[in-house]
């Protein structure tokens, strides 16, 4: 079965994608194709980034972890566990959930995401969170698209599957 887990992430040349829980850069179009592809889906956080982000993020499912079992934001799922999120993930099987942030959730689903789609930013940006390496002898990369900027920053967002093997 094919997993409806996708990783997104935006990260510079040298990996960073935080810096004092917020993006160091600043790319508007690098944005613009973050919502026209997370737009009406699921999306996973974790609470570090929903407090960077300030906000949900409007026409989307937003599911936020957090160990606060007390936690109410309206308009939001609040996931306290691992399997919590694991039989959302199996109820909606036939929908794609994105995992946005941060680093944790990042080492968390990496192992079951179907696909990847990272924003590699042609520039290195000083930062104290950094997006796990991955191997991708396990992936095929199946898109690239060059996403223009104002900023004349080379950025090429990857599209990848996970290559699975019959046996």
């Amino acid at each position: 079965m094919k997993s409806n887990v996708i990783i997104m992430v935006a990260m510079a040349k040298n990996r960073v994608i935080g810096l004092n829980n917020q993006m160091p850069w600043n790319i508007p179009e690098e944005l613009a194709k973050f919502k026209e592809i997370t737009l009406n889906n699921n999306i996973i956080m974790g609470m570090n980034t929903y407090k960077s982000i300030g906000k949900l993020l409007p026409n989307r499912n937003n599911y936020i972890f957090s160990h606060d079992k007390d936690l109410k934001i309206p308009n939001a799922t609040i996931i306290n566990g691992f399997g919590e999120m694991m039989f959302h993930l199996l109820e909606k099987s036939q929908e794609n959930f994105y995992v946005i942030g941060g680093r944790t959730l990042f080492d968390l689903y990496l192992p079951l995401a179907g696909k990847m789609i990272i924003s590699e930013i042609d520039k290195e940006f000083e930062g104290d969170t950094y997006f796990p390496q991955v191997d991708l002898s396990n992936w095929k990369l199946v898109n690239e698209i060059e996403i223009p900027n104002t900023q004349n920053i080379k950025i090429i967002q990857k599209h990848y599957e996970k290559v699975y093997f019959q046996s």
